[in-house]
C-alpha cells in the first residue's frame, strides 16, 4: 500500500509526497517517506522508483537538486507531511513514519523535522515519529 500527494507550486513546479509501507527487522510496520521537487509529475514518479535515468537515456536525478523553488517548496511539503499524518491518524493504530535524509547537504532542512515531533536516531541514519 502506498500513499501519494501532488502540489503544483508557484514556480510551475511539482512536489510530490510519496509512502509507503515497510517492515522493520522486527516485523514492526511503518511508512517510508520520500519528498521530490521536479519539473513535472512524471519526473517526481519515475525518480522515486528509481526508473528516471532508463527514461532520460542514462541520467540519474539521485542526489541532483531540480527544485528552484526554495522555502515555498519547504513550505508546500512541510503542509503535505501534516496531511499525511492526519491521514494516519484517521484509522486509529499506531504507526511508525521514517523520513532517510539522502545526504548531508540538505541536512539543515531535515533537521526541522524534530521541530515536528521527529527523533533523530543515529545508528540508522533517519527520522521517525510514532503516531497513534
Amino acid at each position: 500500500m502506498y500513499y501519494r500527494e501532488y502540489n503544483k507550486l508557484d514556480n510551475g513546479q511539482v512536489a510530490m509526497l510519496h509512502a509507503h509501507r515497510a517492515w522493520n527487522e522486527n516485523g514492526d510496520e511503518g511508512w517510508s517517506v520520500t519528498v521530490v521537487i521536479g519539473k513535472h509529475r512524471k519526473q517526481c514518479r519515475l525518480s522515486v522508483r528509481g526508473e528516471y535515468a532508463r527514461y532520460r537515456g542514462g541520467k540519474s536525478l539521485h542526489g541532483k537538486s531540480t527544485g528552484t523553488c526554495g522555502i515555498a517548496g519547504l513550505r508546500t511539503l512541510k503542509a503535505m507531511l501534516g496531511e499525511f499524518e492526519a491521514w494516519l491518524s484517521t484509522d486509529g493504530k499506531t504507526h511508525q513514519v521514517v523520513c532517510t535524509p539522502f545526504d548531508d547537504k540538505r541536512k539543515r532542512a531535515y533537521r526541522y523535522l524534530m521541530r515536528l515531533g521527529y527523533v533523530w536516531y543515529e545508528d540508522v541514519y533517519s527520522y521517525r515519529k510514532h503516531m497513534t
